[in-house]
């Protein structure tokens, strides 16, 4: 059975001056939005050391990148800014994912996005994520892709205008392809 499963889109935004507006007011529904106040990151913290589990998986997350930056650009935006401590992030939380056998924004011990990166000694202004799990699909890529351009969550992420890096990562486990998009803009 080929199936494909997009896990509702994570935004958040950290505002020093005000904390507890939400970027995302006005904008109608807002899947799993969550503001959160300003932290500071780990500063012995750093992203984990985690490489692509072989050229072919490397080669997706480029394809991943170089698709959402497509259509981005087919929008009149700027590119995403590839970067590799994001990847790191990224693909050690779908590792995760599949090990522990759970898909969410929030990992068993109940730790989000912005945990795992200040816990890996990166601050951010702004931050989002996107999930996509495909099993038998022919082409994962484009299956992750094409269903975070059909969910509007996913697909503001992609085109927020006020992120600037993104980082990939995929984890595969037989024929289930995990998928972890971060976004980012830097303090």
């Amino acid at each position: 059975m080929n199936c494909i499963r997009i896990v509702t889109a994570l935004f958040m935004a950290i505002f020093a001056l005000s904390p507890l507006h939400s970027p995302a007011a006005g904008m109608g529904e807002t899947p799993e939005t969550r503001v959160i106040m300003p932290r500071e990151p780990d500063p012995a913290g750093k992203p984990p050391e985690i490489e692509p589990q072989s050229e072919k998986i490397a080669e997706m997350e480029a394809q991943v990148i170089s698709r959402i930056n497509a259509i981005r650009q087919e929008k009149g935006l700027g590119k995403f800014e590839p970067l590799p401590a994001l990847s790191r992030i990224a693909r050690n939380y779908s590792r995760r994912m599949s090990e522990e056998n759970f898909v969410g924004h929030t990992d068993p011990q109940g730790q989000g996005l912005d945990d795992r990166l200040l816990g890996a000694g990166m601050s951010f202004r702004t931050v989002a994520e996107n999930l996509a799990q495909s099993t038998n699909m022919p082409d994962p890529v484009e299956a992750a892709v094409e269903g975070w351009m059909q969910s509007e969550g996913h697909r503001r992420n992609i085109l927020n205008e006020e992120l600037t890096q993104t980082g990939v990562g995929i984890w595969k486990d037989g024929e289930t392809y995990l998928f972890t998009q971060i976004f980012r803009k830097p303090q």
